[in-house]
């Protein structure tokens, strides 16, 4: 089974209850992260940010990006994850644009 058909089988199918406590520490540790990036890099201070998610699956990471106005380039290989990702950044309201990109990150051309 190649990646993008297990990924698209699994994008609504998650164990919530298997994961949950991986998820928890993966996203406090990655939002640590992000904080650090932003605050060194100015962006905290102009709110706009040009963020790349390679393999950015349904848009679990959107939540963490409230507060700026993006430039969001989505890539995943899981072409249902990233319609679930475009509909999540339009529900939640954020501010800026959402160009997606269906593939594998290795062959998609971005122009940043």
């Amino acid at each position: 089974m190649s990646a993008k058909l297990h990924y698209n089988s699994v994008a609504s199918g998650i164990d919530e209850n298997v994961m949950k406590e991986r998820r928890f520490a993966h996203n406090r540790v990655k939002t640590g992260l992000l904080n650090e990036a932003m605050f060194f890099s100015g962006i905290v201070h102009s709110k706009k940010a040009t963020v790349l998610d390679l393999a950015c699956g349904r848009g679990g990471d959107l939540p963490k990006f409230k507060h700026y106005e993006l430039d969001y380039h989505a890539v995943d290989i899981a072409d249902q994850a990233l319609d679930e990702a475009r509909r999540r950044f339009g529900e939640m309201g954020l501010l800026g644009t959402f160009p997606p990109y269906a593939g594998d990150a290795a062959d998609v051309s971005i122009p940043l």
